[in-house]
Order: C-alpha cells, then structure tokens, then sequence
C-alpha cells in the first residue's frame, strides 16, 4: 500500500510519504499543546526542538535501548541541517504495543487523540509509527 502523499522530492527518499499518511487525522484540526501534554500518560519521553537545540523530557526508562536509539537518529540532524529543523513538541512512546485506540476518538464529540510516536501500530489504534 502507498501512502496518499508520496515524496516527488529528490532530496527525500520515498519512504518519507508516510509521514505525511502518519499526520493526516490532524492535518485540519491542528495538533495543540494540550493533546500533547495527554500523551505523556503513555510516553517514555518528551522531545522538544526549540530553535535548533533539543531538550528532553524522561518520564519513564525506554524498553532496551530504543529511546536512546530514537534520540540518536534525531539529534545528527540537528548537526547536520542547522537552522533547517523546525520547532517541535513530541511524545514518543517506546514499547511494542499500540495504546491509543481508535474507538476513544470518534464521533463529533470525542476529544482528538493524543499523538504519540512508536515503533508500531495497527488498524484499531492511533498511535503515530516513527
């Protein structure tokens, strides 16, 4: 299956259009500092890139090694693109099993689901894949 916004961009490998597939349930309503901070319920930490630094947040040890992993992918590009990374706010969770379930966030008045980054997912949950 390819994701509906696949990268043209030779400088992107293709792979990168997931992203924008990952994203898509919050490309209208925005994502806000209070869906955010909900995440922290299920998250090892919190990444906060704020003008080219990274800041963390550790709220519970990462299974093995994968926040550390997930932290060195993150922090060469900073090195290596200065001034090219935007500000951001992120919860990453580090355990197999998805935890943001779809059924909690439908219909018009169910609140918007937290985004969390993992390393997995599947069709029932919400969970963002990193």
């Amino acid at each position: 299956m390819e994701p509906e916004h696949s990268s043209r961009s030779p400088s992107c490998p293709h792979y990168f259009g997931w992203i924008h597939e990952e994203l898509r349930p919050c490309k209208e309503s925005g994502i806000t500092k209070e869906m955010v901070e909900r995440a922290n319920k299920a998250a090892n930490f919190r990444l906060l890139i704020l003008n080219g630094r990274a800041y963390l947040e550790t709220y519970e040890k990462g299974f093995q090694t994968r926040d550390t992993f997930t932290l060195w992918g993150i922090l060469p590009l900073l090195r290596r693109y200065p001034g090219k990374v935007p500000d951001l706010d992120m919860m990453f969770d580090c355990v197999d099993w998805p935890v943001i379930k779809s059924s909690e966030y439908q219909g018009p008045q169910a609140p918007k689901p937290p985004p969390l980054f993992r390393y997995c997912g599947d069709d029932q949950t919400l969970d963002y894949i990193s």
